[in-house]
């Protein structure tokens, strides 16, 4: 599959936030990548959310980023509510720790103005991505089933909006 193959730097990368229409059209093809690339990371209610929400594309503090080049999707960025309901990342294997995720995070805080996500507290890559683009640990907290959490933000973020991303967890 021609996806699985190298891709050769400096091909130019290119970065779209996506309209309502062309996220309709492309929902399955960037669903599938998520789903194949997310490495069983991304919680089922979140791709049912991807999967369903049909004002996503349409959120002004939020939406749906897509990092490609030469025909081939290289990651995906989704934000709902400037994270607070939903913040999803998945970068292709291959293409990771090229920047991909550091630039599709930068477009969404500079059209959201401030980010908020939940990461698994053993997602050392994904902890280690929101250090270098900028978010700060505001939170921690320890689900029902024992798993911690750590709650980030970047931007203009404010405290109330902080309790209610971490109360999204439960």
């Amino acid at each position: 599959m021609q996806e699985d193959r190298v891709l050769s730097f400096p091909q130019a990368i290119s970065m779209k936030r996506l309209d309502g229409g062309t996220w309709q059209t492309y929902r399955p093809r960037l669903l599938a990548f998520i789903q194949r690339y997310g490495e069983k990371r991304i919680a089922r209610r979140t791709l049912v959310r991807l999967a369903t929400d049909e004002a996503l594309a349409y959120d002004p503090e939020g939406g749906i980023w897509v990092a490609h080049a030469g025909g081939r999707v290289l990651g995906v960025l989704a934000v709902r509510r400037a994270g607070i309901v939903l913040s999803m990342i998945v970068v292709h294997p291959l293409y990771r720790r090229a920047g991909i995720g550091v630039k599709l995070l930068n477009e969404a805080v500079r059209t959201t103005k401030r980010l908020y996500a939940r990461i698994s507290a053993d997602n050392t890559p994904s902890l280690r991505l929101a250090k270098s683009t900028g978010f700060i640990i505001i939170d921690r907290i320890v689900t029902r089933r024992g798993q911690t959490i750590v709650i980030v933000a970047r931007g203009a973020w404010q405290k109330k909006e902080a309790k209610a991303c971490a109360a999204s967890v439960f």
